[in-house]
């Protein structure tokens, strides 16, 4: 606990912090929408999804993030919706967040109406949440007694905040770029001096997604399909981080990829999906590097729930 604390205390020695603030998720294919709002319903499907993740496992209260999502895309009125609830839990701090997604498509081309999965268009998306932080100041411990930043208590903030993104849908590749935590807020929190406060400045993130899809044996009754991706991170005041991944699925039922991330990790992922409607997955991920034996290995595990079964996502077309 002490190792994730001494990370925790960095934070708040601080006036204002500005750093990689959102939760993590391994498989993000499953949020993307979370990401960028454009990606609201952009495969097509209507999905109902759940995941939790367990982050350094070496290390007690380490954090945990449990998320419920839903999104359909509208096909008559161009237009994506999506929803989502996210709770994350790391020792004394925690984060809630409740949103909302929309996006509405614009064909920027030809689309052949006879062709099932004919695709060109950009995507504009636009979300909108509100967010709980709290932090129990009762469980930081701070060398010197009545200092400045020392909480002292547990106290929560609520704010707002949105998001925007672009997206453009090609019928084998998309291209994506979001900018998450717009309003840039303060959270601040009391401490256990009178007029005095910690405060958190949030920073925006600026987030590109691109990717592809290459068919594989299409004549075949069993097809198969590749999906390279890249994945790029950036704040203000943190480096930024590259996903560098390639998934694999064989007959619309049995997926495996595997991910190398910048910050030091290399991920491996497995699902299954069951009667197009079903899909489980599971994310084991490896750090490397300075701290990685005292940090652990991160686990996820996620649950999706198709209702329109007898339609193609973008990831199953062949």
């Amino acid at each position: 606990m002490k190792f994730l604390y001494f990370f925790l205390g960095v934070a708040f020695l601080t006036n204002s912090l500005q750093a990689q603030q959102l939760p993590l998720f391994n498989e993000y294919s499953e949020n993307s929408f979370v990401i960028n709002p454009a990606m609201a319903g952009w495969d097509g499907q209507q999905i109902l999804s759940a995941s939790y993740r367990h982050q350094w496992t070496q290390i007690e209260e380490a954090p945990r993030t449990f998320a419920l999502g839903y999104r359909q895309f509208l096909d008559k009125k161009n237009m994506g919706l999506a929803g989502h609830i996210l709770r994350d839990q790391t020792g004394p701090s925690a984060y809630t967040a409740i949103s909302a997604s929309y996006a509405y498509q614009i064909q920027i081309g030809d689309e052949d109406e006879r062709a099932k999965f004919s695709r060109n268009r950009i995507a504009l998306g636009l979300s909108l949440s509100a967010q709980q932080y709290e932090l129990d100041g009762a469980k930081l411990s701070f060398n010197d007694a009545g200092d400045p930043v020392d909480l002292g208590q547990k106290d929560q903030v609520i704010l707002p905040d949105a998001s925007a993104g672009l997206l453009y849908i090609g019928d084998n590749v998309y291209f994506g770029v979001s900018a998450n935590q717009l309003l840039q807020l303060q959270s601040k929190f009391e401490t256990a001096n009178q007029n005095q406060y910690s405060v958190i400045q949030r920073a925006s993130h600026v987030q590109l997604q691109m990717g592809g899809r290459i068919p594989l044996h299409k004549e075949k009754q069993t097809p198969s399909v590749l999906f390279p991706s890249v994945w790029v991170k950036y704040a203000a005041n943190a480096p930024m981080q590259v996903n560098l991944g390639l998934r694999y699925i064989w007959n619309n039922m049995l997926g495996v990829s595997a991910n190398y991330v910048s910050n030091g990790s290399f991920l491996t992922h497995f699902s299954f999906r069951y009667n197009r409607q079903v899909q489980i997955g599971y994310t084991f991920t490896q750090p490397f590097g300075q701290y990685s034996y005292q940090l652990g290995q991160s686990h996820e595990l996620g649950l999706s729930f198709t209702f329109n079964k007898n339609k193609d996502s973008w990831h199953y077309r062949h």
